[in-house]
């Protein structure tokens, strides 16, 4: 067994203490904490157009994505552009595919697994806006698509 001295022992776990920032490498901020959404009764007529708007979205960022040129094949940009490219593919066929259960009916439980998997890539696809360093617009459509999404969240959890 290894010992430390105590000083040692309390020095890391100070460093680890979120009070002194240290919860993250670099003494990085804590990850933002997803808002607080109150729950409100299911509500067919506002998700079915929350839905909707939500698949609009989608589909403009993925045109506005269109637009980019394709990084040199090989390059960490062009890893980046793929992943990117996949999630938007992944979220505006689950988009459509919400949006039109939705509005023919789908009731909460039958729309949640299709909402869950949307708020699992909509993440992915945010981080690698970020980590990839893509321009403003392709980062702020992901973030008007994701507010829309945090709308449905009082309807699902």
């Amino acid at each position: 067994m290894i010992r430390r001295p105590l000083a040692f022992v309390v020095f890391v776990l100070a460093l680890a203490s979120p009070a002194t920032g240290g919860g993250q490498p670099g003494g990085l901020p804590e990850v933002e904490a997803e808002p607080v959404i109150p729950t409100l009764p299911w509500d067919q007529g506002k998700v079915a157009l929350i839905s909707q708007q939500f698949a609009d979205s989608i589909a403009d960022l993925r045109r506005e994505f269109g637009k980019l040129p394709q990084p040199e094949a090989g390059s960490r940009e062009s890893r980046g552009y793929l992943f990117l490219s996949d999630d938007l593919r992944l979220m505006e066929n689950e988009a459509r595919e919400l949006a039109a259960r939705v509005s023919k009916g789908a009731t909460q439980d039958e729309s949640y697994p299709i909402y869950r998997r949307l708020r699992t890539i909509i993440l992915d696809a945010r981080e690698e806006a970020h980590r990839y360093e893509f321009p403003q617009p392709v980062q702020h459509g992901i973030v008007r698509a994701r507010t829309l999404l945090i709308r449905l969240d009082a309807y699902y959890d």
